[in-house]
């Protein structure tokens, strides 16, 4: 790779998210999803001690979390993201109101277009701590992850209720020659720590000798069915540019033949059963072969490989998509998904 940076999205649901399945929540509490938008503020506006509070077309307290993203030069805010529970047929208002609450120094935005709270069962809220080596733990629902300075499980779980097997889930760089290398995780950070999302960043490499870095972020949002990921890997290797060209196979590009997130379950699938996926539009579903165990670490002929080789576009096997020996880098559009000898797809 001599990009300085490529980046993936993908999103782990939980087994309870597949089809016919729901995300437990109270009996008196509607369907509710998260909003994630942002707000521009004036100089001056909201002052660096005030808060945001949003509420409903009734005047009802909404279920809400703010983060300041940035501020003007006198430290007001100047834009504000926002995280809003509604409910899950009711869109976002096109227009706030602002008016100023009186007795306790904070903006009030009014939704004037909203028209109910979504309650938060208690099962639906996130709670994320760090510890004091440097770790961070994030519980939802009696489910706790966990994330620490120096592991290879990149998401690992915690307790009864554990999903994942105890080996946690794994990063998998394999360069051109085939050699395979675990991520190991330097640092953990908590973003956007709150009860309705958290973000935690892990940053870490492959090995001392490889030049590619690894930086993942996983979001878990109140009401969500799963984790939603972000990898970026990153090449700190210079560029040479002899002759001052930008031709691929620079000296200081590093070639990657794969790069895999493995998940062990710990009770995976049996043969006889069917495993369900969605990598991209509606929920799919194939045989399941005997289960893999749960300790592994890499693909066998008993996992489920959801293998993306192209961007899956109409110019998916563009010229555009050669490496530096001028042949192209894809075989077929999109992504397949193998279950033992079962292969669906590509799509």
């Amino acid at each position: 790779m001599s990009r300085p940076g490529a980046l993936m999205e993908f999103r782990l649901l939980d087994p309870m998210a597949a089809p016919g399945a729901r995300f437990p929540r109270s009996g008196t509490a509607p369907s509710m999803r998260v909003r994630h938008f942002g707000l521009p503020m004036a100089r001056g506006q909201l002052a660096a001690d005030e808060r945001v509070i949003l509420l409903d077309a009734a005047g009802s307290r909404m279920a809400t979390q703010t983060e300041v993203a940035s501020r003007w030069p006198d430290g007001s805010v100047r834009w504000l993201r926002v995280w809003l529970a509604l409910p899950a047929a009711l869109e976002l208002p096109a227009t706030f109101g602002w008016d100023r609450a009186s007795g306790e120094g904070a903006a009030l935005a009014a939704l004037a277009a909203a028209d109910g709270c979504a309650v938060l069962a208690p099962e639906t809220v996130v709670h994320a701590a760090r510890e004091d080596d440097g770790a961070v733990q994030v519980t939802r629902g009696g489910r706790v992850w966990h994330w620490a300075p120096g592991s290879d499980a990149v998401l690992s779980e915690r307790g009864e209720h554990a999903v994942l097997a105890s080996s946690g889930a794994q990063l998998v760089l394999r360069d051109a020659d085939g050699r395979r290398r675990v991520g190991r995780i330097h640092e953990v950070m908590l973003r956007d720590a709150g009860p309705l999302t958290t973000c935690v960043r892990i940053d870490g490499d492959f090995g001392d000798d490889c030049p590619v870095r690894f930086r993942l972020r996983w979001r878990l949002t109140a009401g969500s069915p799963g984790w939603q990921g972000e990898l970026r890997l990153r090449n700190v290797r210079a560029a040479k540019h002899p002759g001052g060209f930008w031709d691929l196979g620079d000296p200081g590009s590093w070639r990657v033949r794969d790069c895999s997130l493995i998940v062990p379950l710990a009770n995976p699938a049996g043969a006889g059963s069917t495993m369900h996926w969605r990598a991209d539009g509606a929920w799919q579903s194939m045989p399941a072969s005997a289960s893999a165990p749960a300790t592994a670490v890499a693909a066998t002929d008993d996992a489920l490989v959801i293998y993306q080789d192209s961007s899956g576009g109409e110019s998916w096997d563009s010229p555009n998509h050669v490496g530096a020996d001028g042949a192209l880098t894809v075989r077929f559009r999109g992504y397949e998904v193998r279950a033992g000898a079962s292969v669906a797809g590509p799509w």
